[in-house]
């Protein structure tokens, strides 16, 4: 029994780099859908998408993405992303220098969708101003924002939601 307990013991400090590793990001969220993934000790943010804004637009084809050592300056079109129904178009939750994108979206876009906040990342940006990260909406915050105006959201997309079947949209 206790070398059964003494392995996990010894898991647990040889993977304590990663319990510490996930404490050490912070996500905040735009009103216009994007997220911010940034370490708190540093200056690159990852930005993206949300999954609520991911799920209006379904099955993406269309991605277009700022270019590696442009400016991006917050609150600005950034990109586009969209399926052959829709389009959203992509601002700058934070000011920065972009220094890499996905290439991987170019292959597999419906990342964006599978997995918003990991491997459906958009671009990379060195920070300008870590103010603008702090004045973006934490998590839970941003979960009141949608419960609070989801009506006003999907009114602006032209979509309605079903009260039938939670999650549903019917378009139109």
């Amino acid at each position: 029994m206790y070398k059964f307990y003494s392995k996990i013991l010894l898991n647990t400090i040889k993977n304590r780099h990663l319990l510490n590793s996930t404490r050490n990001f912070c996500t905040r969220f735009s009103k216009s859908h994007e997220w911010v993934k940034m370490l708190k000790k540093g200056n690159i943010a990852t930005i993206g998408i949300s999954s609520f804004s991911s799920g209006f637009i379904g099955k993406f084809n269309k991605i277009k993405l700022p270019t590696v050592n442009s400016h991006c300056k917050i609150n600005e079109k950034i990109g586009i992303v969209g399926s052959p129904n829709s389009i959203k178009e992509v601002y700058a939750p934070i000011s920065g220098k972009c220094i890499e994108i996905n290439n991987e979206l170019l292959k597999e876009p419906n990342l964006i969708v599978e997995s918003p906040e990991r491997r459906g990342w958009l671009v990379k940006i060195e920070v300008d101003n870590h103010e603008d990260f702090e004045s973006l909406m934490t998590r839970e915050e941003y979960q009141n924002f949608l419960n609070n105006g989801v009506d006003g959201v999907s009114k602006t997309i032209g979509e309605k939601i079903d009260s039938g079947t939670p999650g549903t949209i019917v378009l139109g």
